[in-house]
């Protein structure tokens, strides 16, 4: 049973529920021959499930900045399913920039680290949190 207080936010709730807003995110692929890109998706948590192929999706966070997380959806269960290895983060895990690779397509979107609520996507806050981990100028031309 749900209970409902005086602080409930129906408004809010109606909005998540109905009202699916789009949002950009930054897809990136498995394989390094293949380009980052930018889509829209629906403001939505299951929106993130046909994009990276899974039945369970982890949230890394990669970095940002004071008031902004860039935030990486990846294969919860890629290690022990078969996926295959993500080449951008294997890349990064030889260089020592991340302790595990991660597995399969992997999606990149933001929230607002004082609430936790999806922002829009700040393509330059990305681009720069990318590079922080070996990504080049030519695999991020969104």
């Amino acid at each position: 049973m749900f209970v409902f207080s005086p602080e409930t936010n129906f408004t809010k709730i109606l909005k998540e529920l109905f009202m699916c807003e789009k949002r950009k995110v930054v897809v990136i692929p498995t394989f390094l021959k293949e380009n980052t890109y930018v889509t829209e998706i629906d403001n939505v948590y299951s929106a993130y499930y046909p994009i990276i192929g899974c039945r369970c999706y982890d949230v890394v966070e990669l970095g940002g900045n004071d008031a902004l997380s860039v935030d990486c959806f990846v294969d919860d269960e890629g290690m022990i399913n078969g996926s295959t290895v993500n080449e951008y983060w294997l890349r990064a895990y030889k260089q020592g920039l991340i302790y595990s690779p991660l597995f399969g397509i992997c999606v990149l979107s933001m929230s607002d680290r004082e609430t936790g609520d999806g922002t829009e996507t700040d393509l330059n806050l990305v681009r720069d949190t990318l590079k922080e981990y070996g990504f080049t100028d030519d695999e991020l031309s969104f």
